[in-house]
């Protein structure tokens, strides 16, 4: 990946829900988009937009240092639960940015992600935004991280398990 420019991660797959397509066409030429996911690069590439690095699917162990070798993390789908990778991007600092969706608000809240609606000039908008502040990427970043850890743990989630099926033990008693 290119040191002198920054590095905007997208994973998932090439479908037109995941908005991949909005993203290629909202990257700043400045910007270097790494897109991992699919068996064959997407149809949607354009070489007149920013720089573009494409991986096949990755393996589970692979992804962090692709994460880490990034500076922001963009998932403009539509339609979806919460995305594994947007946790993962959360986890390992990265500043996130999704599309408006009232289930990421409610569940991610408003202070570790930034929301853009589903088209390619707020998407531009959204990232030219959070690259011009490295102060707050680096910000958002640390909540999101925070809020992964806290919420999204597997230690987390079994304790919730176990809270539930105690409660729902008490329930038939």
């Amino acid at each position: 990946l290119p040191a002198n420019k920054k590095v905007i991660c997208f994973i998932g797959r090439p479908v037109p829900r995941k908005g991949l397509h909005l993203l290629v066409e909202a990257c700043p030429r400045e910007t270097h988009l790494l897109i991992v996911g699919g068996d064959s690069p997407p149809h949607m590439l354009n070489p007149s937009s920013a720089t573009v690095t494409w991986l096949p699917t990755q393996s589970r162990k692979e992804i962090p240092a692709l994460l880490r070798a990034s500076d922001l993390f963009a998932l403009p789908s539509v339609g979806e639960g919460l995305p594994l990778c947007a946790l993962e991007a959360m986890a390992s600092a990265l500043p996130i940015l999704l599309t408006d969706d009232p289930g990421y608000r409610k569940v991610l809240g408003d202070r570790a992600v930034t929301y853009v609606s589903p088209d390619s000039h707020s998407i531009r908008q959204a990232i030219c935004e959070m690259l011009s502040n490295p102060e707050r990427m680096e910000e958002q970043g640390k909540l999101g991280r925070e809020l992964a850890l806290k919420s999204f743990s597997w230690d987390e989630n079994v304790r919730r398990h176990i809270e539930l099926y105690e409660h729902l033990i008490q329930q038939n008693r």
